[in-house]
């Protein structure tokens, strides 16, 4: 507030935090005729103690918000934040409006998926392993695998308005490689997972990522794209090296662009992680690459979701994610708040 007493509520952000983390608060818009700034916790298992707290007046520029804010943009959350042995919903919840939720049981979701419920938060849910085999997952279960998913669908009853995305499947031809599936039968399962949920979740999108691998065939487009999911994307990282250029990047995008249904939307997956610890130069060509997945936001109103991979850190898979980049880290929070999530 402009005096000491009283002071107004401006921002609550709950969540586990460690020793020696950085928050970054960021009010959207900013805070005006303020000169006292109290910070109350009101819960914790332990002593708190706030080492530095700093306030700035660091505000982007006008055109700069202007460019970023695109209203066609309808989620923003990192790439399975919430899948199995993994839950960053308290870390990410400030700057994101969906997180991605998995999970090896019935149970284990339904608790994620509450938790993100509480926070306000859409959920990506992901169903892969409810319709296709985890021993062999690009076969669909044997039977009646719908009854999988009814399960599920039945326990998620009192959250199914959080529901906004069904994850079908994640890179699906370059995992079969080696099984004895043929695409076109597992074209054909896709299409099928995704009529199924339409008809069991009317107005709920599904969704499918694939691989550059997957992608540049040339006959992706013609024989393989599932034209019954409705959101598409792409992955294709720096750390993938000359398979991954900023022009081969731009030449998926656009044939992405040009070749799905009228009807398909197109989800941006731009990459915040490396495959070793990262230095500060590699945090820069990351950051630079997620300008580049802005521009195409900016480009199109076919553009509907937006999610980074990855946000958490695991060194034992290889993944250094945002929480190990912080310019990439700002980069994307900045851009979300841009979007108007806040």
């Amino acid at each position: 507030g402009s005096t000491e007493h009283p002071t107004t509520l401006v921002k609550t952000v709950t969540g586990f935090t460690t020793d020696q983390e950085e928050m970054v608060v960021q009010f959207v818009p900013p805070l005006m005729n303020t000169r006292y700034l109290r910070i109350v916790t009101t819960e914790s298992p332990s002593w708190v103690a706030w080492r530095t707290i700093r306030a700035t007046a660091e505000v982007a520029p006008a055109s700069v918000v202007k460019e970023l804010r695109t209203p066609h943009v309808r989620q923003f959350g990192y790439y399975y934040s919430a899948g199995v042995g993994a839950n960053a919903i308290d870390a990410v919840a400030p700057f994101t409006n969906s997180v991605w939720v998995g999970g090896a049981t019935v149970a284990d979701i339904v608790q994620k998926v509450q938790e993100a419920h509480v926070r306000k938060l859409g959920v990506v849910l992901a169903i892969t392993n409810f319709f296709f085999d985890p021993e062999h997952p690009s076969q669909l279960y044997p039977g009646d695998n719908s009854r999988r998913f009814a399960e599920l669908w039945g326990a998620l009853a009192p959250y199914q308005q959080s529901i906004k995305t069904f994850y079908v499947i994640d890179e699906p031809y370059l995992n079969s490689i080696g099984t004895g599936v043929s695409d076109a039968t597992l074209k054909n399962a896709i299409n099928a997972v995704a009529t199924h949920l339409h008809l069991a979740a009317p107005g709920i999108p599904t969704m499918a990522i694939f691989s550059s691998n997957e992608a540049i065939r040339p006959e992706f487009f013609s024989e393989l794209l599932p034209r019954s999911v409705d959101w598409i994307g792409f992955d294709c990282y720096l750390s993938f090296g000359e398979a991954c250029t900023e022009q081969k990047v731009r030449n998926l995008f656009s044939n992405f662009l040009a070749q799905k249904s009228p009807a398909q939307k197109i989800i941006l997956v731009p990459e915040a992680y490396w495959g070793s610890a990262p230095d500060a130069a590699i945090d820069e060509r990351i950051a630079a690459r997620v300008r580049l997945y802005q521009e195409f936001a900016a480009s199109t109103p076919e553009v509907v979701g937006i999610y980074p991979f990855l946000y958490h850190t695991e060194p034992t898979s290889q993944l250094w994610g945002a929480v190990s980049l912080p310019r990439t880290k700002a980069l994307l929070r900045d851009w979300y708040y841009a979007l108007g999530g806040y």
